[in-house]
């Protein structure tokens, strides 16, 4: 397992940098510390061709400009998104034996919320191409919480192509890919060259399309469009409720995702 960080970016007088976690099979995760940001997943098919199989961006000013935040760890409410939320923090970052540690601590009145808080996400990667992300939320005073990591996953490997084609698999239920909400805590998601399993520790899973995206976005120079990118996220309550947050009882949620070229 190699571990790597660089500068990506200055902001206002802030270093954002970029982490690369990579596995003996070259499956490379990039993550960036605005917004904690997860920027690139890629893992090199049975031909060698390795393009990123998340939607993210090249340039901070992509992350800017662009009206999705693709890759961001949202919340305190990832339904009802403030300027001053998660994702617009850059947080500090540190590589931790095998893994990289991003936190943010915020004090108390931030986003209109009572006593301060502070928010961790470990991520890991091993060699059986297993990626793990573990989030904490500490708060002194109780809050409502409703965090989401905006993962938009993209096996075509090209943002031009429609989601279409590939299989959902939901408990033992394959279907093609439409947005729902489901108790089921695994999803596995197939297309021609890779294949990805995601679980999480929550009540379920939201599956969706992103049929509002349109040119409005660009993918490094690709026009967006709808059903181009499948979104996964944890249900953190059942009918996607947010939970209560308090000094005694820290939030923790566990996301494993398996990616496999075929």
């Amino acid at each position: 397992m190699k571990i790597e960080h660089k500068l990506f970016a200055k902001l206002q007088g802030e270093t954002i940098t970029q982490y690369t976690l990579k596995n003996q099979h070259d499956l490379a995760l990039r993550l960036i510390t605005f917004g904690a940001r997860v920027q690139q997943l890629r893992l090199p098919d049975q031909t060698g061709a390795d393009p990123n199989l998340i939607a993210g961006f090249v340039t901070l000013q992509d992350y800017l400009q662009q009206p999705e935040p693709f890759g961001a760890l949202m919340g305190p409410d990832c339904l009802h998104p403030t300027h001053t939320d998660w994702q617009n923090w850059n947080w500090d970052a540190q590589i931790v034996d095998d893994a990289v540690v991003m936190q943010l601590r915020l004090p108390d009145g931030v986003n209109a919320l009572p006593g301060t808080q502070t928010i961790t996400i470990t991520h890991q990667l091993n060699d059986d191409n297993v990626w793990q992300a573990k989030l904490q939320v500490q708060s002194d005073t109780a809050i409502q919480l409703r965090p989401n990591y905006n993962l938009a996953f993209m096996l075509t490997g090209d943002p031009a192509r429609t989601i279409d084609h590939q299989q959902l698999t939901l408990g033992n239920t394959t279907t093609s890919v439409h947005t729902i909400q489901t108790a089921q805590s695994q999803a596995t998601l197939a297309d021609e060259r890779w294949t990805l399993t995601y679980q999480t520790s929550g009540v379920g899973l939201a599956i969706t399309t992103f049929d509002h995206i349109d040119e409005a976005t660009n993918f490094n120079g690709i026009l967006g469009h709808p059903r181009a990118t499948v979104g996964i996220r944890p249900l953190v309550a059942d009918a996607d409720q947010s939970v209560l947050v308090d000094a005694t009882h820290p939030f923790e949620l566990t996301t494993t995702i398996q990616l496999q070229a075929n």
